[in-house]
């Protein structure tokens, strides 16, 4: 227990320093919003250091996510159990996996992308893994970057009436 106090407070303390949006992020989640598309954000970490790394990009206060989550939200149930977005659904009135679009940078994204039954189950290469490691894990789509977001959305996801 020692330990993972000692690692919530470097880490609060890195985030509280460091913290900054991974380049297109904030511009994806305005276009969501234009579009009536709820954003939220799901976590591994603790809230502490969720909330630290919010607190640092403000991004509920300007009106780019709807609700951030974290292991906390689903008592202690992290990735890859699908509980956060399953919460996320909850929060935002969605009432199917299939109008879900899940993105992120890591397998446990990607397995609870697919544990769901998400309609798109999107890796993003500018995080923490490269393509030849998302790849090994059940996807949709792998895109370079948050900021390919809207065209593969805009494209894949969104039906063009007649």
């Amino acid at each position: 227990m020692e330990i993972f106090k000692y690692y919530s407070i470097l880490m609060v303390d890195y985030y509280r320093n460091e913290v900054k949006a991974i380049e297109g992020a904030e511009k994806a989640f305005q276009w969501c919003h234009s579009q009536g598309i709820k954003v939220v954000t799901d976590t591994g970490f603790h809230r502490d250091v969720n909330q630290t790394i919010m607190e640092g990009l403000q991004w509920k206060e300007r009106g780019l996510i709807d609700f951030s989550l974290d292991v906390e939200d689903t008592d202690e149930i992290g990735r890859p159990a699908p509980f956060m977005i399953f919460k996320a659904m909850q929060l935002t009135g969605v009432q199917s996996v299939h109008e879900v679009i899940k993105f992120g940078d890591t397998p446990a994204d990607f397995l609870s992308g697919y544990l769901a039954g998400y309609r798109g189950n999107i890796g993003v290469l500018s995080g923490a893994n490269s393509i030849e490691t998302l790849q090994k894990y059940p996807h949709t789509h792998i895109i370079n970057s948050v900021a390919d977001l809207r065209g593969l959305i805009e494209n894949k996801f969104i039906a063009i009436p007649n």
